[in-house]
C-alpha cells in the first residue's frame, strides 16, 4: 500500500482556492507593473506637457479676450476689467494683464510663475496696439504637486485593492484554515467530538469532509483499543488471580510433600532406618526443585506485571555469602566441582534488597554447578569506587561447557536456552537468568557475561553498595546493629506443655504443623477456618495461635483483626504460616498486627521450633532466602 499523498490539480475541484492561491500573487504583480509603468508615463516630461497646456490655453484666452475687445470697443471699453476678471476666474492662469494702446488692464495677482504674452490682430481697436499677458503658477511645484497627487491615488488604488484581496484570502483561504488549525488543536487535546463544515465545493470542503472521517475513524479505533485496553486489563487481572490462587494450590501439596519429607528423614534416621533416607531425601529434593520452578514462573508474572518489590535493608556481606556458600555446596559437589571462594576478609556491609540478591547469586552458582563436570567454580567479590557512588562486583566463574558467541544474545531472554533440542542434556526452564537480570536492573545495577565454549563462563553482578543513592525516595537506611536481633513482642519464648490453635483449611498443612508443635511438647488444637477458630477462643486460651492466610468462610487477614481487636487475644503470640505470596502491604499490615511469618515448604519445622525459642521468625525467614509465600 502506497504512502503517497495525491495532489488534486482539477479545476473544476479545486476553482476558488487556486484563484485565491495561485493566480492572486500573479494578478497582483500584474497590476504593480502596470501601475509603475503608467506612473513613469505621467510622470515623464510632465513640465514641458503642462507648458504646452499653458500655451494652449493662452491661445484659448486670447482668443476669448479678443471677442471681448471687438464687443467693448462700441462701449468705450466700459465693463472691460469686470469681464477680464470672470475670464481669470475660469481659467488656470493666475493673472490676466490687457494693454490696448495707453490703456492698461490687469487682475489676479501674478506672483512667481510664468508669463505667456500674445499680440491681438490691430484691427479690432484701429491704430491701436493690443498685447496680452496671461500669469500661470509656477511650474516646478505644479509638477510636485501632481506628482504627490498621482503618488497618493496610485497608494490609495493598491491599499483598496490590498483590503480586497485581504477580505478575499481570508474568506476563502484563511477562515476555513483557521478553523483547521482550531479543530485540530481541539483533538490533540482530546476533544474528539468537533466536526468541521462540509457546505463548501472547494478542496477545503473535501479536506472538511476527510477531516470528519479521519476523526469518525479515530473514535472507533480509540472505542476499539479502550475495549481492548479493557479485556487486556481484565485477562491480566484473571491472569494474577489465576497465579494467586494457583500458587496457593500448587504450593500447598508441594510443601506438605516437603514437609513430610523433611520429617520422615528425620524419623528415619532416629529410628536407624538408614536405608531409606537416600530415597527420602530425592523426594524433598525434588520437591525444592519443583517449588523453585513455580517460584520463577511466579517471579517472571510479578516483574511483567511491575509489581516486583525492593525491599532495601542493611545486611553484611560475608553474612550473605556464607549462606549462600552454605546452600549451594552440596549442589556444586554433586557433578565432582570443586568451590572456590575469594571474599575479603571483612567485605563490608550493602544497602539492598538482601533476598532478591540471595536469589541472583543462587541462580548464578546453580547455573554453574549444572554445567560443570570435575571442574571449578569460583564466587568473588570485591568493592570499588566511581566518584561518590560505591559499587559491589560479584563474579561467578566456572570451568564448564561455556557458551557460543552467537548464543549469548538469546542468554537473558524469557523460556529461552542455549540447547533447546530434544536430546538437550541438561533441565531448566529458561527464566533464571531472564530474572537475575531484572532483579539486578531493579536493584540499580547490571549482569554481564563472558564466555568462551569448552573454557567456561564468567557471569559479573554490578551492584550499588548504598541503593539509597539511586533511589532518594527510599527510606532511611537502618543502621546494622552488632546486637543480636530484637525479639518483637508478643512473641516470646513459649513455656513448654502450652497450648497452641493451629488454623488451617487444608488437613496436611495442619498435620504438619501439629505434628511439629507437639515434638516440641505443644498441645495443639485444631479449625478449618476462621469461624471455627473464633468459636473454639470462646472456650479455649491458648497460648499460641498458627494461622494461614487463605481460609474459606473468613480470610486470614479479617481473623488476625479480630484477634488484635478482641481483649481476650490481643496480645497472644501470632504466626502466620500460610503459602500466599505476601507482598508489601501485606507484610506491613502483619508487622502493624506484630505476627511473625513462617513460609510453608522448606524449613517449615525449623522456623517453627525457632518461634518456640522467641526468634524474630520475620527476620529469620528473610535470612534463609526463602519467598515468604504460600
Amino acid at each position: 500500500m502506497s504512502d503517497e499523498v495525491i495532489v488534486s490539480d482539477d479545476w473544476t475541484r479545486n476553482w476558488q482556492a487556486s484563484i485565491a492561491v495561485k493566480i492572486t500573487a500573479l494578478v497582483m504583480w500584474v497590476i504593480i507593473v502596470a501601475v509603475f509603468i503608467v506612473a513613469t508615463w505621467l510622470l515623464r516630461d510632465m513640465e514641458s506637457r503642462l507648458q504646452a497646456d499653458f500655451e494652449a490655453e493662452a491661445d484659448s484666452m486670447a482668443y476669448q479676450v479678443a471677442t471681448l475687445v471687438k464687443t467693448g470697443s462700441d462701449s468705450g471699453y466700459a465693463d472691460l476689467a469686470g469681464r477680464l476678471a470672470e475670464l481669470q476666474q475660469d481659467s488656470g492662469f493666475s493673472a490676466i494683464g490687457l494693454q490696448i494702446g495707453r490703456r492698461d488692464y490687469f487682475v489676479g495677482d501674478a506672483g512667481q510663475g510664468g508669463v505667456i504674452e500674445r499680440h491681438l490682430p490691430t484691427a479690432l481697436a484701429p491704430g491701436q496696439d493690443i498685447d496680452l499677458e496671461v500669469f500661470h503658477p509656477d511650474l516646478d511645484g505644479l509638477v510636485a504637486q501632481r506628482r504627490n497627487q498621482l503618488v497618493i491615488g496610485i497608494f490609495a488604488t493598491l491599499l483598496v485593492f490590498g483590503l480586497f484581496l485581504t477580505w478575499s484570502i481570508r474568506t476563502i483561504v484563511h477562515r476555513p484554515l483557521q478553523q483547521l488549525v482550531s479543530a485540530t488543536r481541539a483533538v490533540s487535546e482530546g476533544r474528539r467530538e468537533v466536526r468541521l463544515d462540509i457546505s463548501r465545493e472547494d478542496e477545503f470542503g473535501y479536506l472538511s469532509r476527510f477531516f470528519n472521517q479521519m476523526l469518525d475513524r479515530l473514535m472507533a479505533q480509540q472505542r476499539e483499543l479502550e475495549q481492548a485496553a479493557e479485556e487486556a486489563r481484565s485477562v491480566s487481572r484473571a491472569k494474577s488471580a489465576f497465579l494467586a490462587n494457583m500458587s496457593h494450590e500448587l504450593r500447598t501439596p508441594l510443601n506438605a510433600i516437603i514437609g513430610y519429607s523433611e520429617m520422615l528423614e528425620e524419623e528415619a534416621g532416629d529410628l536407624g532406618v538408614k536405608e531409606l533416607t537416600p530415597d527420602l531425601h530425592k523426594i524433598k529434593s525434588a520437591g525444592r526443585h519443583l517449588l523453585s520452578l513455580i517460584n520463577d514462573v511466579l517471579d517472571l508474572s510479578k516483574i511483567e506485571a511491575g509489581k516486583m518489590e525492593v525491599n532495601p535493608v542493611m545486611f553484611r556481606l560475608r553474612d550473605l555469602v556464607n549462606d549462600v556458600v552454605d546452600n549451594i555446596q552440596p549442589m556444586i559437589s554433586h557433578n565432582s566441582n570443586r568451590f572456590e571462594v575469594q571474599v575479603p576478609e571483612s567485605p563490608g556491609r550493602m544497602f539492598s534488597d538482601e533476598t532478591k540478591l540471595r536469589q541472583v547469586l543462587m541462580n548464578l552458582l546453580s547455573n554453574a554447578a549444572k554445567f560443570t563436570e570435575n571442574g571449578e567454580v569460583r564466587l568473588g567479590l570485591a568493592r570499588r569506587r566511581e566518584g561518590e557512588q560505591e559499587w559491589i562486583d560479584f563474579t561467578v566463574e566456572d570451568t564448564g561447557i561455556g557458551i557460543p558467541p552467537e548464543k549469548l544474545d538469546r542468554l537473558f531472554q524469557e523460556f529461552s536456552q542455549i540447547d533447546s533440542s530434544s536430546t538437550r542434556k541438561y533441565g531448566g526452564t529458561g527464566l533464571g537468568l531472564a530474572i537475575s537480570r531484572r532483579i539486578c536492573e531493579k536493584l540499580g545495577g547490571s549482569v554481564e557475561v563472558d564466555s568462551e565454549p569448552g573454557r567456561g563462563s564468567r557471569f559479573t553482578l554490578r551492584l550499588p553498595a548504598d541503593l539509597s543513592r539511586l533511589q532518594p525516595e527510599s527510606p532511611v537506611r537502618p543502621e546494622l546493629s552488632e546486637s543480636p536481633l530484637p525479639v518483637p513482642e508478643p512473641i516470646t519464648a513459649v513455656p513448654v506443655d502450652c497450648q497452641a490453635l493451629v488454623v488451617d483449611d487444608n488437613a496436611a498443612s495442619r498435620d504438619l504443623v501439629r505434628r511439629t508443635l507437639q515434638a516440641e511438647g505443644v498441645e495443639v488444637i485444631e479449625a478449618r477456618d476462621g469461624r471455627e477458630a473464633i468459636g473454639l477462643l470462646e472456650s479455649l486460651r491458648p497460648q499460641l495461635i498458627c494461622t494461614d492466610l487463605i481460609l474459606p468462610n473468613m480470610n486470614g487477614f479479617d481473623f488476625i483483626k479480630w484477634l488484635r481487636g478482641n481483649p481476650a487475644t490481643a496480645a497472644l503470640p501470632l504466626v502466620v504460616v500460610s503459602a500466599m505470596d505476601i507482598n508489601e502491604n501485606d507484610r506491613r499490615e502483619l508487622d502493624q498486627h506484630r505476627a511473625a511469618v513462617v513460609p510453608k515448604g522448606v524449613n517449615l519445622r525449623q522456623h517453627l521450633v525457632a518461634v518456640l525459642h522467641g526468634l524474630d521468625l520475620a527476620g529469620k525467614g528473610d535470612a534463609d532466602g526463602e519467598t515468604a509465600a504460600g
